[in-house]
């Protein structure tokens, strides 16, 4: 999957489809704190790697200060990505007369969990890894409670949200 392609035309999607864009802004309630607890898993991730590599030595330190923002950004839109395709799916799967992909309190049961995360979208492997996992893994590193918290709420977010989709 090549995201430098795929990611401007879920925007262009986004911009011009009127469905998907209606989809989202009626969930805002739900997409928002969504976006709040990838962006925070962004900012940890990343000020984890600063002080991981600041421990080691004032270069290193110097060296990935300077990757911050890249390292911020990409694992971001990496996260943004594979939300708001799914949200797509989802939005696509009711314009389309298609069952009603699981939400409320059926998301809490296996065959509902199942269903719910088998409408993700293809996930960008590589960026993915290095800009999620390595910082996650770094974060263990660092501090293995704050990972496992932020492991934690990244998986939750799309579970807790088809729970409070209606």
């Amino acid at each position: 999957m090549d995201i430098f392609t795929e990611a401007p035309n879920l925007l262009r999607r986004y911009r011009e489809g009127a469905s998907f864009r209606r989809y989202v802004e009626e969930r805002s309630p739900l997409v928002l704190p969504a976006m709040l607890v990838f962006l925070a898993f962004s900012i940890v991730t990343t000020a984890t790697t600063i002080v991981f590599f600041g421990t080691k030595h004032v270069l290193l330190m110097f060296v990935s200060m300077l990757m911050a923002p890249f390292i911020l950004g990409a694992s971001l839109v990496v996260f943004l990505f594979v939300f708001f395709s799914w949200l797509e799916a989802r939005a696509m799967a009711r314009l389309a007369g298609r069952p009603a992909p699981v939400h409320g309190k059926a998301t809490l049961s296996l065959p509902g969990l199942r269903s719910a995360l088998e409408q993700f979208p293809p996930v960008p492997w590589l960026f993915a890894g290095i800009f999620v996992g390595v910082p996650l893994l770094i974060a263990a590193l660092v501090s293995a409670k704050t990972a496992a918290l932020l492991l934690a709420a990244a998986l939750a977010t799309p579970i807790l949200y088809a729970l409070f989709d209606r």
